[in-house]
């Protein structure tokens, strides 16, 4: 009973919260649009980052995405259904999913898609593969973590190029406000070791961040992104809510950094 009661208020509290902010962008003479209220209502964890950049950008800005860890361009589709006038580049490991990616968007002349790695250092690089594509990694999941992620005994292993971040082409962002998105299951610290230079153009950064040691041998990536961030001078501005009717306590995360400026943005 405990847990469905839990469930239950979290749902509503998360719509109301998502909702209070899009009423606050409105009032701001942001044009939200109506698609994005009926995402929050319908599905507050797939609306949630994108509220949340409201807070930093408008819908009518010229932007510049750098998706590393694309997937199959779910988050970059969404990400230009919101910010229109964005050129995105969609860097993908897995080849399997990077054909998935490069088909979503032929044709788009804004997304560059790429198929390598990203790390601190180019060469090559072994991807675990489980049942489920999108969760690949250089890491083997830790045991309370690895069947949920579907890894396997069995699992496949690739072999692909990596590339360091500051080497990842950054063509068509002149002039445009700098966003750097990161989802590489486990490897977030040693792609940022890799982007001192682009990290220092960055405006805003989302990076899914691990608080528990979800991979074997890796500690926690939240404290040493941040620090490597901080450099930077990007602050955590925000941190991702969805997950808190299964625990309290973060597992993994996304979680927003911003430049100092930006911070203000958060207050009111």
């Amino acid at each position: 009973m405990w847990n469905a009661l839990v469930k239950l208020g979290d749902a509503i509290c998360r719509r109301a919260q998502l909702r209070r902010e899009l009423t606050r962008c409105r009032r701001l003479g942001v044009d939200v649009p109506d698609w994005l209220a009926r995402r929050v209502l319908r599905s507050p964890s797939a609306a949630e980052d994108l509220v949340n950049f409201l807070r930093f950008l408008r819908p009518d800005e010229p932007v510049f995405l750098m998706d590393i860890g694309a997937n199959r361009g779910e988050w970059a589709a969404d990400f230009l259904a919101l910010f229109p006038d964005t050129a995105v580049v969609a860097v993908e490991p897995v080849p399997a999913t990077f054909h998935r990616l490069r088909r979503r968007f032929e044709g788009d002349p804004r997304v560059r898609p790429i198929n390598a790695a990203v790390s601190d250092r180019p060469g090559s690089v072994t991807l675990r593969i489980g049942t489920d594509d999108t969760l690949a990694s250089l890491y083997d999941y830790a045991a309370p973590f690895a069947a949920a992620r579907g890894q396997t005994d069995d699992r496949e292993a690739v072999t692909v190029e990596a590339l360091r971040l500051d080497d990842v082409p950054t063509d068509g962002a002149e002039g445009r406000r700098r966003v750097l998105k990161i989802d590489v299951q486990g490897h977030e610290a040693a792609v940022l070791a890799g982007g001192p230079g682009l990290l220092a153009q960055t405006d805003i950064a989302i990076v899914e961040l691990c608080f528990a040691e979800e991979y074997e041998e890796m500690e926690p990536s939240f404290a040493p992104c941040s620090r490597l961030l901080a450099e930077a001078g990007l602050y955590p501005a925000i941190f991702q809510e969805h997950g808190r009717h299964a625990m309290a306590y973060a597992i993994e995360r996304d979680v927003i950094f911003v430049r100092r400026p930006l911070l203000d943005r958060i207050i009111g």
